[in-house]
């Protein structure tokens, strides 16, 4: 009599199903790694537009931004924009003002813009 068993063994079978377990968890984490990867580009997309409107508004009339910190909510998501003025003497017929925007978004870090204002004596910012 010849042994002619056909089919696989069970250690072949565990050995394929652990393969098989390792694989699908590696290309989870991809998935999910891409998937934190394009969140975080979205989310310093928006912070940037809410910086960029910001700065706009601080070019229409520097004199008029407030400093400070407050938030606001885009696509369900809370962004914290911090303002900061400083303003300098040069003693001459110049004043300056530095204009700094600074937005955090949930995700992606912050996004900072800055814009420096000079005032002529009896002229307008420019």
């Amino acid at each position: 009599m010849t042994d002619s068993r056909a089919g696989y063994s069970l250690i072949e079978t565990v050995l394929a199903s652990a393969i098989l377990i390792v694989v699908t968890g590696a290309l989870a984490m991809s998935v999910k790694a891409f998937s934190d990867g394009q969140e975080s580009v979205s989310c310093r997309a928006s912070a940037l537009v809410i910086a960029a409107d910001e700065m706009a508004d601080a070019e229409s009339w520097p004199g008029s931004v407030a400093p400070g910190s407050r938030t606001v909510e885009v696509d369900g998501r809370e962004y914290s924009i911090d303002t900061r003025l400083i303003s300098e003497d040069t003693g001459g017929s110049f004043n300056d003002l530095t204009v700094t925007v600074t937005v955090t978004g949930p995700s992606g870090g912050p996004v900072t813009l800055e814009r420096r204002f000079v005032e002529s004596k009896g002229a307008e910012w420019r």
